[in-house]
């Protein structure tokens, strides 16, 4: 009877072990000193999406492809998943499931190389796994005596733990889990979570306690960085002191470095929905408590009141982005050094001789904080004249505070730069009403003198300016001119909402394509050149990739700063 009892007793112990370390998470098998974490959390759904993709007729029918699936590295895999398969009983899809279904993260230190990293694959089937696991020892084997390098198995204990050697791999098992490292030392902080003492591992650490609810759950993979290291070096300090050395990078990324200096974590992650994805990147410090390196990019009260990107047609790329250059005249004592702010007073009076009275602090305090910039192929009826290659043509579109005021003298200024240009090539002004709105261009005249530069490079733009309301529009031709000019005066009657996005950015794959139609024989000729092709099949192949762009949709960039966080999105829609 006790010993029916005593059986009893172990037989649940048993059982509650087992069912434990069956349903146990990588996190727990990571060291709370790890600096980074990279998992893939849905390992199934997210290799069966990218297997559906790659295999679909969208991608297949991309020039290259079956060159591609036909690399030496491309076919040794193929043959190691079929050796897989045959070894294991299993096909890969189930494969994928019950070796890796628990998730796979990546966990390692900052310094120098190498640095120690751990691998930790969980699966669902512990047998199957020490079987995987030997597999995968029997070819590294194999592999190392191919290339004449160490390749005897040892063996080594560490706190009680069983780790095996191969080369410069280290491994054990823990039921259904794989552990993987490149340095043995890293299995003594490995061994006490392996005996149950998961309060010192990563998913128990409080600086993951803190970021954890932030990716979202049905993230197909998240990385997450620890950022207290990395300011700790002497170099990274003085990148982020201010004012310091490097006064110029904290006037254009001062954002970001205060950003990285106020957060003691990033991280990102990864969601799909159908073939779309976006990838986002959060960091737990917003526009509150902002230093003065960012304010030429952050607005005190947060709200940037951002104008939509613009949108044309034959749009390549379109960025809307605040940038208040004006913040670093009024605050400048506090972004430069003394050395620094007496060579930039020695700037500034010097510039009023060749801004024609005006200072450049005075133009620079004149802008507003909220400018934009687009990349587009309109159709171009300026010139007849051939060109060598065709360039898109580029409009930079920025807000004024006086609009009176300083549209006049952007526009003193601008006259007065053709008119000096005009000594080095020829060009005709041209001036129109456009819309009610005076658009002024330059075009450069048919001679040969303009043919000879470039092989007929400057017939790609007709420069030229307009003021629309407090919106000043600088462009690279007329024709794209034109076009804003009528998309401004729409804006004017929009209200403009007070969000907190700090910047808008996007890709166009239709605009993409658009440039590639106008710059075929080049793509056809480089298609000639590096396959060894006929001019038919190349064509072919050029008409095909330009095919294969009109069915992408675009590529979106959003950055938003709240008051305690600030976040980056990218969006990737594949398909229309």
């Amino acid at each position: 009877m006790k010993l029916n009892k005593w059986l009893a007793t172990w037989l649940v112990l048993l059982w509650g072990w087992a069912g434990r370390e069956a349903s146990a998470q990588p996190l727990d098998l990571v060291p709370e000193e790890a600096d980074f974490v990279i998992t893939v959390a849905r390992p199934k759904e997210l290799v069966a999406r990218g297997w559906d993709f790659v295999h679909s007729e969208f991608v297949r029918r991309l020039p290259g492809y079956e060159e591609a699936l036909d690399q030496l590295t491309i076919r040794r895999l193929v043959q190691l998943v079929r050796y897989a398969e045959r070894e294991l009983g299993k096909p890969w899809r189930e494969l994928v499931d019950e070796l890796l279904g628990g998730g796979v993260v990546l966990a390692g230190k900052y310094g120098p190389v190498p640095s120690p990293v751990l691998l930790v694959i969980q699966g669902r089937n512990a047998p199957l796994m020490r079987q995987a696991s030997e597999l995968l020892a029997d070819v590294l084997e194999q592999e190392l005596a191919r290339r004449d390098q160490p390749h005897q198995r040892k063996e080594h204990e560490r706190s009680g733990l069983k780790v095996r050697q191969l080369g410069d791999m280290y491994w054990t098992l823990h039921g259904p889990a794989l552990l993987v490292s490149n340095r043995l030392e890293v299995f003594d902080y490995v061994a006490p979570l392996t005996h149950g003492r998961t309060e010192r591992s990563f998913a128990q650490s409080g600086k993951w306690r803190s970021a954890r609810t932030i990716v979202p759950s049905e993230a197909l993979a998240w990385a997450w960085f620890d950022l207290r290291p990395p300011k700790t070096l002497k170099e990274v300090q003085q990148l982020l002191e201010v004012p310091g050395d490097l006064a110029i990078v904290h006037i254009f990324f001062g954002r970001y470095l205060d950003i990285f200096k106020r957060s003691d974590f990033l991280t990102a992650w990864l969601t799909a929905n159908g073939v779309d994805f976006t990838v986002s990147v959060y960091a737990p410090a917003g526009w509150q408590g902002s230093g003065i390196g960012a304010r030429t990019q952050v607005p005190e009260d947060g709200k940037a009141g951002l104008r939509p990107p613009l949108q044309v047609p034959g749009m390549v790329y379109s960025s809307s982005f605040y940038f208040d250059l004006g913040a670093f005249i009024k605050h400048r004592d506090k972004f430069l050094t003394e050395q620094q702010r007496k060579g930039f007073e020695d700037f500034d009076r010097n510039s009023a001789k060749f801004l024609l009275g005006t200072r450049f602090s005075e133009l620079a305090s004149g802008l507003g904080p909220r400018h934009r910039l687009l990349v587009a192929q309109p159709d171009r009826k300026t010139y007849s004249v051939p060109t060598g290659i065709t360039l898109p043509s580029f409009a930079l579109v920025l807000e004024l505070k006086d609009a009176e005021r300083m549209g006049n003298k952007l526009a003193t200024l601008l006259r007065g730069a053709a008119f000096l240009a005009t000594f080095q090539t020829r060009m005709d002004l041209v001036e129109e009403e456009y819309h009610g709105v005076k658009l002024v261009g330059y075009r450069f005249v048919d001679n040969e003198a303009n043919r000879a530069i470039q092989n007929g490079l400057l017939f790609n733009f007709s420069p030229c300016f307009a003021q629309v309301g407090d919106q000043f529009l600088l462009g690279s031709s007329l024709e794209l001119g034109r076009q804003l000019v009528v998309r401004l005066q729409q804006e004017q009657r929009q209200p403009r909402a007070r969000d907190p996005i700090l910047f808008m950015d996007v890709v166009s794959w239709a605009g993409i394509a658009d440039l590639l139609e106008q710059n075929k024989e080049q793509l056809v000729v480089q298609y000639m050149l590096e396959r060894v092709q006929t001019p038919e099949s190349a064509r072919q192949q050029a008409d095909e990739v330009i095919r294969w762009l009109r069915h992408l949709e675009h590529l979106q960039f959003q950055f938003t700063s709240e008051p305690k966080s600030s976040r980056l999105e990218i969006h990737m829609k594949l398909s229309r």
